[in-house]
């Protein structure tokens, strides 16, 4: 029976695939040794925590694992965010990838917060790929970002039921912000915050605009 248990184990063995590799081939390949996307090994004693935002989220990631370091198992999202019409698409990747059950460490595990934003990019003006707001048409108009809105509030509370669920404020632009007009980001909010309450009934704001060191606490004030 041995020989036959050993046989079965490498056929199992053969036919599951990293998580690992998974999680390395949805990052971009300039991002890999990068410690903010670096692979997570979870510990189900911990509660789970998903972070889905831009490169203001990658800049405070690393600092906020290590203040999290035994509190709780700390994630983010493989990519930039980008703007608010790509996110469902993203999460929907990142999900069906990392929670293939033929990996030898599936995402089988539940959220317990998610903290999303989008916001910044959508500001932008592009003409074409170049940044410009003198040509360029706005990646997302307000009406546009309350609609995208109104869909992504409620598949995160299908795709993580229970969870609690945190809308980290756009960060301001700045006078002289490439591609993006100061001012912008104030204006969006009032539609932001009335659409997404009318669509998700409850969640919690955190700001982003903080000095370094406050930003690495937005979820830890959480617990």
């Amino acid at each position: 029976m041995k020989p036959l248990l050993l046989i079965f184990l490498t056929i199992a063995c053969a036919l599951s695939q990293s998580a690992e590799k998974a999680w390395y081939e949805l990052v971009d390949q300039k991002s890999r040794k990068a410690p903010e996307f670096s692979y997570q090994t979870n510990n189900p004693e911990l509660p789970n925590i998903l972070i889905y935002g831009d490169s203001i989220s990658i800049q405070y990631h690393k600092e906020l694992r290590e203040k999290l370091t035994g509190k709780a198992n700390l994630y983010r999202l493989p990519w930039n965010g980008g703007d608010s019409s790509t996110l469902i698409l993203k999460m929907t990747k990142l999900h069906e990838t990392m929670g293939n059950p033929d990996l030898d460490a599936p995402w089988n595990f539940k959220w317990d917060v998610v903290q999303f934003n989008v916001g910044l990019h959508d500001l932008k003006y592009m003409d074409g790929k170049k940044l410009d707001t003198k040509v360029g048409k706005q990646v997302s108009s307000l009406r546009d970002y309350e609609k995208n809105l109104q869909s992504i509030i409620p598949y995160l509370r299908e795709l993580a039921p229970g969870e609690k669920l945190i809308f980290a404020t756009t960060t301001p632009v700045p006078e002289g912000g490439n591609g993006r007009v100061a001012g912008d980001a104030i204006r969006s909010q009032p539609r932001r915050s009335e659409s997404s309450k009318r669509e998700s009934g409850h969640y919690r704001e955190r700001p982003l605009f903080l000095h370094k060191t406050e930003s690495a606490k937005v979820v830890d004030k959480t617990w």
